[in-house]
C-alpha cells in the first residue's frame, strides 16, 4: 500500500480528530456522571439534615413545655406551640425529599408515629395542667416510651 504524503497527513489529522472526539465524549460522560452523583449526595445530605432537624426542633419544643411545667408561666407555651409547628413542617419537608424511596418513607412513618405519640403525651400533660395537676403532667413528659432520638432514624 503506497500512501502519498497528502494521504498520510489526512489520515493523521483524521485519527487525531477521532481521538479528540472520543476524549470529548468521555469527558462529557464523566462530567454528567459527576453532576448526577453530586445531586444525589446533596439530596442525601438534605435528608440527613432534615431528620436531625426533626429531633432537634422537637427537643426545643419539649424544653419550652418543661419550662412551662416548672414555672407554670404560660409565656413558655407560645414557643412550645411554635416548636410543634416547626417539627411537623420538618416532617413534611423530609417526606417530600424521600417521596421517591419507599424504604425511607416507611422509616419516616415510624418516626412520625413516635413524634405524634410524644406530642399526644404532651397534650395530655397540658390537659392535666389545666386541671392543676402539674406533677402528673411532668411525669408524662418524662415517659421513656415516647422519647425520640437520632437512633430512631435510619437512612438507607
Amino acid at each position: 500500500m503506497n500512501l502519498t504524503i497528502r494521504r498520510k497527513i489526512v489520515l493523521g489529522f483524521g485519527g487525531a480528530l477521532a481521538a479528540l472526539f472520543l476524549v470529548s465524549f468521555l469527558s462529557y460522560y464523566s462530567i454528567t456522571q459527576l453532576q448526577d452523583a453530586t445531586r444525589w449526595v446533596q439530596h442525601s445530605m438534605g435528608v440527613i439534615e432534615g431528620t436531625q432537624k426533626i429531633v432537634l426542633d422537637l427537643r426545643k419544643a419539649l424544653v419550652q413545655y418543661r419550662a412551662y411545667l416548672l414555672t407554670q408561666d404560660a409565656q413558655y407555651l407560645k414557643p412550645y406551640q411554635a416548636g410543634v409547628w416547626i417539627t411537623l413542617a420538618d416532617l413534611n419537608d423530609v417526606k417530600h425529599l424521600i417521596g421517591d424511596n419507599p424504604e425511607q418513607g416507611q422509616n419516616l412513618s415510624q418516626v412520625e408515629v413516635l413524634v405524634r405519640k410524644r406530642l399526644a403525651d404532651i397534650n395530655d400533660g397540658l390537659a392535666l395542667c389545666a386541671q392543676g395537676q402539674f406533677k402528673r403532667a411532668f411525669d408524662i413528659s418524662d415517659r421513656k416510651s415516647t422519647r425520640l432520638n437520632s437512633s430512631h432514624i435510619t437512612i438507607s
